[in-house]
């Protein structure tokens, strides 16, 4: 459209302070173009733009005329597209009234704004009609006393940093220290339709004050003077300054007493869901879908004897599912034996869980006792059972069919009343079809499955698992750190957790480590995400723990016990490392010197 593009051709040609006689030349091109489309819309904004030029140029009957063309229009459509620093040429409003109406909207602004911003923003666009100002800023004292500027009208960053502001800046801070406004008469920064400094309009700085402290200064000023300014105005808007200050306050307050409902809204649900669960549940926190599924599945099972397959990757707690089922099971008065068969060699599983008879072998100074004869009349709790040899799942198939069993050594026939549940974060129907692991012994503790989702699977429960963690650590350590603020909530959630709920709780435990006020100070969180349609390998978990494993063992010049072993590093038992370099096939590598 012609019309629109010889206006765009004034704008640019305002801001590269070309001759006036071109400009208003191309703003009567526009015009005639815009009639003969019937643009009516687009007509007003040229009619505003050419008034604006006019009234630089103290011409004020042609742009009031424009400006009552433009507004008949304008008002029809949406009266807040008609600038309001240009409303008092086509509203013949007493000055008195005027005063009257600002102070009412004024007093209605601070009574239902309660954001910071808009609430400054509508304070500013009230008192630029009200002193015909074009532009208009508030500028805030920071925590470290400086002015920052919060809200504005025609007013940004880039401007305040110009050249031509320093002057303003200077004034506004001394106004600030002083508390006492100013008006300045005669000068002005550059008119908003060109970048040509004028020297006709008016500056005023009104400080905003409570009680006795000056919280900031509101700005404003024009590059024409439109009405005459009284030394009553200044006061005035020192009093609006200081109704301002006031709402701010209440704003502020308003936040926090947000905030805070907030948290005990948070805090009250959490509890709640804590009184409605069994004593046993309490501490699985989570109030996701998948969590409460779990819970479910707990209560359902546990008032049973029957076989239980705990499934889910490392860290999500299968052991406290475990140690729910029994607390909740007729057996809770009896022992509850864990046994991760991870941690244990392969020579000495079968000693762990069925015990040896003096002598038995090299060592064996005494009799002991297996896993499955400490929990009778209890529950033994077999985790990563994916671990266990050929021969240990053969032994462990017959003592579920028959209850019964021999020590390592021995011939004695023992009976043990127990309840086996058995956890794994591998696929163990995977791991059948590559003939590791017995199809029949799966079959045998596959009686009742519960699989617990992965913590990325279930967001909703981050924020509550870790005020858990928080509480806890907080207490423990004797720190007096508030609750997690919504910034750190939001990186906790955003983070993929490969680590699970045990990763969580190391990062919360070092947060508080590293914290030394009341604002909870969170470590870098290594985000792993990353998009399906990326062409980055992926590593199973089982190859990612073994190059691991080799990275850890390389720097301990593959020394596994001992206080600079490998083993120590990992924080795992030396029995346990020995366990997985086997299982995952590590040898060392040796390196030839010829001579």
């Amino acid at each position: 459209m012609k019309g629109v593009a010889y206006r765009y051709k004034a704008q640019r040609y305002l801001k590269n302070n070309r001759p006036r006689k071109q400009i208003y030349k191309d703003l009567g091109l526009s015009s005639d173009f815009l009639i003969r489309a019937g643009a009516k819309l687009e007509l007003s904004r040229t009619q505003m733009l050419m008034a604006r030029l006019l009234l630089e140029d103290n011409d004020p009957q042609n742009a009031q005329k424009l400006l009552k063309d433009a507004w008949d229009v304008i008002s029809n459509v949406n009266e807040d597209l008609f600038p309001a620093d240009l409303k008092q040429y086509i509203a013949e409003e007493d000055q008195e009234e005027l005063l009257i109406r600002t102070i009412v909207e004024v007093g209605n602004t601070l009574g239902i704004v309660r954001n910071e911003k808009k609430l400054l923003e509508r304070i500013i666009n009230l008192t630029m009609r009200f002193t015909t100002a074009e532009r208009g800023g508030f500028f805030l004292l920071n925590e470290k006393g400086q002015l920052d500027l919060v809200a504005s009208r025609n007013l940004d960053l880039a401007m305040v940093n110009a050249e031509w502001f320093k002057s303003n800046y200077r004034i506004i801070h001394d106004v600030a220290k002083s508390g006492k406004g100013i008006i300045d008469k005669g000068s002005s920064g550059p008119s908003i339709t060109s970048n040509n400094v004028q020297k006709s309009g008016f500056k005023i700085f009104s400080p905003v004050i409570l009680q006795d402290r000056v919280l900031g200064v509101l700005y404003l000023d024009s590059s024409i003077i439109r009405r005459h300014l009284a030394d009553k105005d200044l006061p005035l808007l020192t009093a609006i300054g200081n109704q301002v200050a006031i709402a701010l306050d209440n704003v502020h307050a308003y936040q926090e007493i947000a905030e805070l409902k907030d948290r005990l809204k948070e805090e009250t649900r959490f509890y709640r869901m804590e009184l409605e669960l069994p004593p046993q549940l309490d501490q699985i926190v989570g109030r996701s879908d998948g969590i409460r599924f779990v819970q479910n599945q707990i209560k359902q099972v546990a008032s049973t004897d029957s076989t239980v397959l705990i499934s889910g990757k490392t860290g999500v707690g299968k052991e406290l599912v475990a140690r729910a089922i029994h607390g909740l099971s007729a057996r809770s008065e009896g022992p509850f034996i864990p046994v991760n068969i991870a941690s244990l060699s392969e020579s000495l599983i079968e000693s762990e869980l069925f015990g040896h008879e003096k002598g038995a072998f090299t060592g064996a100074s005494q009799v002991r006792r297996g896993r499955f004869e400490l929990a009778h009349n209890g529950t033994l709790f077999l985790d990563d059972i994916e671990n266990l040899s050929s021969d240990a799942q053969i032994k462990l198939l017959r003592i579920l069919q028959e209850r019964v069993f021999e020590r390592v050594g021995g011939t004695k026939t023992i009976k043990s009343d127990f309840r086996l549940i058995a956890a794994t974060n591998q696929d163990l129907e995977e791991m059948i079809k590559k003939h590791i692991f017995r199809s029949d012994l799966y079959y045998r503790i596959n009686v009742f499955p519960i699989h617990i989702p992965p913590l990325r699977e279930r967001k909703d429960d981050i924020a509550l698992l870790a005020s858990h963690f928080l509480e806890m650590y907080s207490t423990k350590m004797r720190k007096g750190i508030k609750g997690l603020s919504k910034y750190n909530i939001k990186r906790l959630t955003d983070y993929s957790w490969p680590g699970n709920v045990r990763e969580l709780q190391h990062v919360i435990e070092r947060a508080v480590i590293l914290t030394t006020g009341e604002s909870l100070k969170l470590p870098n969180l290594d985000e792993v995400g990353a998009s399906e349609t990326s062409e980055k390998k992926y590593l199973s978990l089982e190859e990612m723990e073994r190059a691991y494993i080799i990275d850890v063992l390389e720097k301990c010049n593959w020394r596994v016990s001992g206080d600079n072993g490998a083993a120590k590093l990992l924080d795992l038992r030396p029995s346990t490392l020995y366990s997985k370099i086997k299982r995952l096939g590590i040898q060392k590598k040796v390196r030839y010197i010829a001579l």
